[in-house]
């Protein structure tokens, strides 16, 4: 069954929050991690910055990460409107748990990483972020009904 383009129009227009806090966090995160951490001629302009500004490492190494998570969960309140559901209470626990335990296998080299205890500090304060936001989009509804 194919929506039609006005229902399309109406769930992006009801959900274009949502859909921003998906492009913007995982385009950050995606620009970050290619201009400062990958091998290509971005570097170019990682070593022009690092001339001129001290970029910290936890927002080369850290932020990215974070970002795709709070993009992911993002994009699961997108598919599970009602946040009370249990399905979608369970997929926000499920991949920010995963994502630490991710963490934790590279601490213990089980799988092939880097540890970093910033990156689950990255994973807790975006959740944490994530679930504010819910609670100030839930507040400003009822303020508006």
């Amino acid at each position: 069954m194919n929506p039609s383009n006005k229902g399309i129009k109406s769930y992006i227009r009801e959900n274009k929050y949502i859909i921003l806090n998906i492009i913007t966090s995982f385009s950050f995160g995606f620009l970050i991690y290619v201009i400062f951490r990958s091998n290509s001629i971005f570097n170019i302009i990682d070593k022009n910055l690092s001339e001129n500004w001290r970029i910290p490492n936890w927002i080369k190494y850290n932020l990215p990460d974070g970002l795709w998570l709070f993009s992911l969960n993002s994009t699961i309140l997108l598919i599970w409107k009602n946040h009370r559901s249990l399905p979608f209470i369970f997929w926000i626990a499920f991949i920010t748990s995963i994502s630490i335990i991710i963490e934790y296998l590279q601490q213990h080299r089980i799988i092939k990483g880097t540890f970093d205890i910033n990156d689950i500090f990255a994973y807790i304060i975006s959740l944490i972020t994530f679930v504010l936001l819910l609670v100030l989009r839930k507040n400003s509804q009822k303020h508006k009904s």
